[in-house]
């Protein structure tokens, strides 16, 4: 859910009965117009990933902290790197990270060393996405 849903009607997501994962990306957890949001066995078997810096936030609301597994994301541990005596900052998105302050050709590569992508970054923000379960440099 992207960071604009503020709120969740009555059975919003009760169709979705085979749900692995839920990703909020808003650092306060959206209101609720009532309990029967997702169905009951979501809670057990379906990972929540929210930012990292709102994590507390979601464990410990009325609602959000029926999940079994919260999970942060939003860091890479590479808070920001620097090329020609500019900063560019990097951070976990959803669905891979987002390179802000460079243009030009962002290269990313695996933990093992082999590359992943090559971006044209084209200054201000980039996001790139990422293969699922990759863990990048």
């Amino acid at each position: 859910m992207p960071q604009s849903i503020l709120s969740i009607g009555d059975s919003g997501f009760e169709n979705c009965v085979n749900l692995e994962s839920v990703t909020s990306l808003n650092s306060n957890p959206p209101s609720l117009y009532a309990s029967g949001v997702f169905p009951g066995k979501t809670f057990a078997s379906a990972t929540l990933y929210v930012p990292a810096e709102a994590g507390e936030r979601y464990k410990n609301d009325w609602y959000w902290k029926n999940f079994r597994s919260i999970q942060a994301i939003g860091s890479t541990g590479i808070e920001a790197t620097m090329t020609g005596g500019q900063q560019q900052n990097v951070a976990a998105t959803a669905d891979g990270i987002a390179v802000e302050g460079t243009a030009g050709l962002v290269e990313v590569y695996s933990v093992d060393g082999t590359l992943v992508t090559r971006v044209n970054a084209i200054g201000g923000r980039t996001d790139i996405a990422l293969p699922a379960d990759t863990a990048c440099l």
